[in-house]
């Protein structure tokens, strides 16, 4: 055989060897994946969860922990809305006794005259800033152009003096009556024969304490809400009285009265003549 045939021998014979390890099985060198629906074995979950948790005694205490928190942040909830309630209810209360202290109905208030705690220091506070008065007596409110004003018995600046309204409330009612008490001084008239008339034209002259009725007083209040109303539209100036929240807290108490029903307010009658007055000389 000659060299040429030899070389063609080994060439086929490495070819059909390399040929025959290619088709050859191969080596399994790694473990088949299966589907994991296919592989989960339904009796093996109790082991499953067994697994998951390991301790008994750790999964109880942590469970009774779970329980404790769950109950005591139940109750601390609960607690805070019973405290809520309670504060809503004693600061209800609070409220109710401040508005019964501030309103509160007194029997027989309505002859008591409204009368500023410090009236001396309000009228320097209004000479400061440029007010106008209209003096002390009759005689000199007549001279410094002054009106005497029925409807708040009182000697008023042109300034300060609402025309128009007083024209319109005294056309409502008129002619308002107005007693001088034969009585002792500053006491309540106790029987009709101690109350004598005062005429209207004489009203703003007369010195002393007088009587007008209940409800005089309260359409004297009507009539000094409406003249501090119209003030402050208008830009107009008010007297030191109708400026002063006082007198304003007053009127609010004795419409209070006048409307209560409960026996406080009710005994008396709106013509009697109950409320004290006297003529007023306010700066403007």
């Amino acid at each position: 055989m000659s060299q040429k045939s030899k070389w063609c021998d080994t060439f086929s014979g490495s070819s059909l060897t390399a040929a025959a390890r290619l088709l050859s099985t191969p080596k399994k060198n790694y473990d088949p994946i299966h589907n994991a629906a296919e592989s989960f074995d339904p009796q093996e979950q109790p082991e499953f969860e067994n697994h998951l948790v390991s301790d008994p005694h750790a999964y109880r205490r942590l469970k009774r922990l779970l329980v404790l928190c769950i109950g005591f942040g139940s109750g601390c909830i609960i607690f805070s809305l019973f405290l809520l309630g309670i504060s809503g209810l004693l600061l209800r209360n609070a409220l109710n006794q401040s508005q019964r202290h501030d309103w509160q109905l007194a029997p027989n208030s309505d002859d008591e005259p409204w009368i500023p705690q410090n009236p001396d220091s309000s009228c320097l506070a209004f000479e400061a800033s440029g007010s106008r008065g209209c003096g002390h007596t009759p005689t000199e409110a007549v001279a410094q152009g002054c009106i005497f004003d029925v409807m708040t018995t009182s000697w008023q600046h042109p300034d300060c003096y609402d025309e128009d309204l007083n024209a319109e409330i005294m056309a409502l009612h008129a002619p308002w009556p107005f007693y001088w008490s034969s009585g002792p001084p500053n006491e309540r008239p106790t029987a009709p024969e101690m109350l004598h008339l005062i005429p209207l034209e004489e009203l703003g002259f007369y010195e002393g304490t007088f009587w007008a009725t209940k409800e005089y007083h309260v359409w004297h209040c009507i009539y000094a809400w409406r003249q501090m109303h119209r003030a402050v539209e208008k830009g107009r100036k008010l007297d030191g009285f109708l400026r002063n929240y006082e007198h304003t807290a007053h009127c609010g108490r004795l419409i209070i009265n006048a409307t209560d029903h409960s026996g406080n307010g009710a005994g008396i009658a709106m013509e009697s003549a109950v409320t004290r007055a006297s003529i007023k000389y306010p700066l403007c």
